[in-house]
């Protein structure tokens, strides 16, 4: 990934309580910086946001229920998600999930 190919037309929303929680986020803003077909990074973050929205979700990528959802987070996170994705009419096919704790 150092060359910035692969990415194709990505849209990552990096869910966060708050700046100070979202790690590894200046890492993905340099690898969206560098790459040249299309990574876009969009910070969201609980503590000013509230939980992640359906309109949140369209701002950031307008054609959100038209694309694969590959989500990684706490078990409420994926499943609040799954429940976005749903009500954008995502087919259960193009969503793909995978959960972990916090130790």
């Amino acid at each position: 990934m150092s060359d910035g190919a692969g990415w194709g037309d990505t849209v990552l929303i990096n869910c966060a309580n708050d700046p100070s929680r979202a790690y590894y986020l200046d890492v993905l803003v340099a690898a969206a910086a560098e790459a040249r077909d299309g990574l876009s990074v969009v910070p969201h973050y609980f503590a000013r946001e509230g939980p992640l929205a359906r309109g949140f979700v369209l701002a950031a990528c307008p054609d959100a229920a038209a694309r694969d959802w590959l989500v990684c987070g706490p078990p409420a996170l994926v499943d609040l998600a799954r429940r976005l994705a749903r009500e954008l009419g995502v087919f259960r096919s193009r969503f793909h999930s995978e959960d972990f704790t916090f130790l």
